[in-house]
């Protein structure tokens, strides 16, 4: 069930998506909301969403530097922004922040149902992968310890994740672990990691994610970096391999 967080200041406009749209029925539920950017960063924080939706002019922080706030925190979370205006400044922005969509004010039920529609689209894609993964690489292995270490691996490759921290993880020493995860899988930790990384990059592009956004999402911090290590493992750039799902 898709987790959903609402930011606005208008009250009113808050209560109305919360009472009306039937998010159950669309395999959703609205854990939180919140009045302004702060609030919504405090939120976000102890609720990891699935899904945000925003509006972009409140007092204080605005939507979009609270979206770009966020990206550290909840770098998975899908997210639509909602305005009274249609400014090409604003969604121009809103694009760049990896924005699935921008819906322009009075926000119709149908319009929530419709954007509910396209996350559980994404969400699919992104489940579908992840399943394809684990069943591959779970069935190399009968080792509790190892199929422990890839769960972990499946849920937090977009983060820091040295050996050391993966092997502290499921309790081993970090040598025998090295030694051990190369003989079950048939890789080195770090080559299965990159593996998984650059095949989770190359999907989100052919789904249309942008470039900088992948890179981020898949743990690097460096675009040139992530460049060199797509191109090494795809022969063609990250935006090549773009350029193909369009």
């Amino acid at each position: 069930m898709l987790r959903i967080i609402i930011v606005d200041d208008e009250q009113l406009m808050v209560d109305g998506m919360v009472q009306m749209v039937d998010w159950n029925s669309k395999g959703a539920k609205v854990v939180g909301t919140a009045g302004n950017g702060d609030e919504a960063l405090k939120l976000v924080a102890c609720e990891k969403p699935d899904l945000i939706f925003t509006d972009i002019e409140m007092p204080g922080m605005n939507g979009l530097d609270f979206l770009e706030a966020i990206k550290p925190i909840s770098p998975e979370s899908m997210l639509f922004i909602f305005s009274a205006h249609t400014d090409f400044q604003y969604a121009k922005r809103a694009l760049k922040l990896g924005v699935l969509d921008y819906l322009v004010k009075p926000v119709t039920v149908t319009m929530i149902e419709d954007a509910l529609d396209r996350a559980m689209v994404q969400e699919r894609k992104h489940e579908r992968f992840a399943q394809q993964w684990s069943y591959e690489s779970f069935s190399k292995t009968n080792h509790v310890a190892i199929k422990k270490a890839l769960t972990f691996i499946a849920e937090y490759y977009g983060k820091d994740i040295t050996i050391d921290y993966v092997a502290e993880h499921i309790g081993m020493n970090a040598s025998y672990f090295s030694t051990l995860f190369k003989k079950e899988i048939g890789l080195s930790y770090i080559k299965y990691l990159t593996k998984y990384r650059m095949e989770t990059a190359r999907r989100l592009l052919l789904m249309g994610e942008k470039v900088i956004d992948v890179s981020e999402k898949v743990g690097y911090q460096s675009y040139r970096h992530f460049s060199e290590t797509f191109k090494k493992q795809y022969q063609m750039l990250p935006s090549e391999m773009k350029t193909r799902g369009e």
